[in-house]
C-alpha cells in the first residue's frame, strides 16, 4: 500500500499542475481578447459629424475636426450648407463658440495678401491637410487651412482661443 500512495501522490500533482497550465491559458486568452478589443475600438475612424445629405450636395471634400480644444464639442444642429458653402459651429460649456465655414478653393485668390492684410501677427504652417495660417483680425483668431480643392476657416473670439489652441484643430482636420 505505500507503494499506491506516492503513485496517488503523482497523479494528484499533475492534475493539479494541468490545471494550473489550463488556468494560466484562459488567463492569457482572455487578457489578448480584450487587447484586442482596445486595439480595434481605437483604430476605428472617427465617424463624419457632418450628415450625408451635406456631403452628397457640397460637391467638394469637406474637412472636419477630429480633435478639439478644451471642453468643444461640434454642435451637430448647426450644421448648414448655402450656395457650396458648409458652416457649422463648436461650442463649449460656457456657450464659447468656435465658427468653422468651408467652401471650394477660390480659383486666382491672392492668400499671402489676404493672410498680411487681414490677418495681424499671422504665421503660416504646414498641415498634414494642406497650407494653414494664424492670425488675429477684429476681435477674432482666424485660422484657416487651403487644400487643393477646399478652403477651410475657423474663428472664435480672441479672448477666447489662443493660435495654439486653433494651430490644434486646424492639424486634427479630416477629410470626409
Amino acid at each position: 500500500m505505500n507503494e499506491q500512495q506516492p503513485e496517488a501522490a503523482k497523479t494528484q500533482s499533475h492534475v493539479r499542475s494541468k490545471r494550473g497550465l489550463l488556468r494560466m491559458g484562459l488567463a492569457i486568452l482572455v487578457l489578448l481578447v480584450v487587447a484586442g478589443g482596445s486595439l480595434l475600438i481605437s483604430l476605428r475612424p472617427t465617424p463624419s459629424p457632418i450628415p450625408r445629405s451635406i456631403r452628397e450636395q457640397a460637391g467638394y471634400p469637406l474637412y472636419y475636426p477630429t480633435e478639439l480644444v478644451g471642453d468643444y464639442r461640434i454642435d451637430r444642429g448647426s450644421m448648414s450648407l448655402s450656395s457650396q458653402i458648409v458652416s457649422f459651429v463648436a461650442k463649449d460649456t460656457s456657450g464659447h463658440t468656435m465658427n468653422f465655414t468651408l467652401q471650394p478653393r477660390p480659383r486666382d485668390f491672392d492668400y499671402a495678401s489676404f493672410y498680411n492684410k487681414s490677418l495681424l501677427h499671422s504665421f503660416v504652417f504646414a498641415a498634414p491637410e494642406g497650407q494653414a495660417a494664424i492670425g488675429k483680425g477684429d476681435q477674432l483668431m482666424i485660422g484657416s487651412l487651403l487644400s487643393d480643392t477646399t478652403l477651410v476657416l475657423i474663428s472664435g473670439d480672441s479672448s477666447q482661443l489662443t493660435s495654439g489652441e486653433l494651430q490644434t484643430v486646424i492639424t486634427h482636420l479630416k477629410k470626409d
